[in-house]
Formats: structure tokens, sequence, C-alpha cells
């Protein structure tokens, strides 16, 4: 399904490489790497919504999560597990599929859908919180992403994006190094143009109705090979914005 939300070759380039996706060493092997963080990165962003007399496994209980551009489930399924409910949005079909297989393995109840934001309604308010992890560089029209996103959350509830900063390092390290002499992302996965800063991602959260919260770094440590949340957001970064 294309829209002003998706890329048809974009799609295509995911779709293609499905098989991958819960392939540790495959080409999404970086988004495995770069998944703790992510997930360290929402539990503080979503610390607010925390019952505190919940066990830890069931830190996100009574929350919907919507995950969108969820791919092969990688984030969705630790929600999952920390007990949020879950849904998964992708335009390509293959993902959604290599998705659902893995989650049926894991015996996981994720409900998993096809499609950009186009196909959900926008006129209520149906989320406490919404996740676009290595999105928003992706789609056609960031700040239409951003004001659909906006009308999908409850009062009170969240939009946290994670991304790559427009910088002379994020075209060394991000798209030169980790795609063409690392290897560790497949070539062509990323157009360095469509890289958001935050100055301008903020912008657009405020255009739409958003109040920023907090942007934190995530670097990678080549040492350490791992991603880590950083003061600096040179290269990938988080935000958490706050639907008042």
């Amino acid at each position: 399904m294309v829209s002003k939300f998706t890329d048809a070759d974009e799609i295509a380039k995911f779709s293609s490489l499905y098989m991958d996706w819960w392939k540790n060493d495959g080409a999404f092997g970086a988004l495995h790497k770069l998944t703790p963080a992510r997930m360290l990165f929402i539990r503080q962003a979503l610390s607010n919504f925390v019952n505190r007399d919940t066990e830890y496994s069931q830190t996100f209980a009574g929350l919907r999560i919507l995950d969108v551009g969820c791919g092969g489930g990688l984030l969705a399924e630790p929600l999952k597990r920390l007990g949020a409910d879950v849904t998964g949005l992708d335009a390509s079909a293959e993902a959604i599929k290599a998705a659902k297989d893995h989650a049926s393995v894991m015996g996981l109840d994720i409900d998993y859908r096809i499609g950009d934001l186009s196909i959900l309604p926008d006129d209520s308010d149906q989320f406490d919180v919404v996740i676009a992890s290595e999105v928003i560089e992706h789609i056609s029209d960031s700040q239409s992403f951003i004001e659909v996103t906006h009308k999908l959350i409850n009062p009170g509830g969240k939009l946290i994006i994670t991304t790559l900063n427009r910088s002379l390092l994020s075209l060394l390290g991000a798209k030169i190094f980790a795609e063409y002499i690392l290897k560790i992302v497949p070539a062509g996965t990323h157009d360095w143009r469509k890289f958001i800063t935050p100055s301008e991602l903020n912008s657009m959260l405020i255009k739409a109705g958003f109040t920023p919260e907090v942007t934190r770094g995530i670097s990678y440590s080549l040492k350490e090979d791992e991603f880590q949340l950083a003061a600096n957001p040179v290269v990938n970064y988080a935000v958490s914005a706050l639907k008042s």
C-alpha cells in the first residue's frame, strides 16, 4: 500500500529482505543491536505510565501501543512481553508475515496489520503511545505523518521517534561506514538527504500539537559492538513528545 506516508521503492527494498528479520547476522543485524538501547529509551520515556505495584515483567500492562513501521516485530515483541497491548503496522506484507510467524512461534498475541497510518481511523483517539522507530527517514511526508499520529494518541499519551540526524558524522558513520565499509547495514538502506535534524523534528512536533520532552543520542561502540544511549544526538537519536 502506497500513500503520502510510504514510498514504493522503500517498501520493495525492505520486503525483499523479509527472510532476514530474525537473523542476528542478517540484513537487520544492526536493528537487533539497536533494540536494547531503543527499549531502554522507551522505558525511560514511559516511566510515568509504569504501575509501581506491577511485576517488572508487566511494566507496560494496560498500555495500548502502536508500533508504526514495525517490520518483523523486533520492538513489538519485547513491548508485548512487558505487558502492553501492541498493534504492529507495516506497509510491507512480507514483513508482517515474518512478524506474525515469529510471534506465533513465541506464543505472543500481537495485532499485526498490513498498511500505513492511512488505514487507521483518525477521528478518535486510540493509543496511549505511538512508536515510530527508524521509520520517519523512510517516509514521504514527515509533517503529515506526525500530525496523523497526534490524532491517534490519547490525551496525556506520547509519541516516541528514533531516527538519524542529518549531519556530517551521520553521512560518514550511518551511511558510508555502516553500509559500505562495515557492511552491517545493506547498501542503499538510507538516503542521507531524508535524515531529519533534532531541531527540525522538534519544530514538526510542536506544529502538530506535541510538546517535545526528551532528546537522547544513540551512539555505537565499536569496541563493545553495541548501541548505547548518549547525550549527543549527532548520529542516531531518540525523541519523546507529549500530547497534552
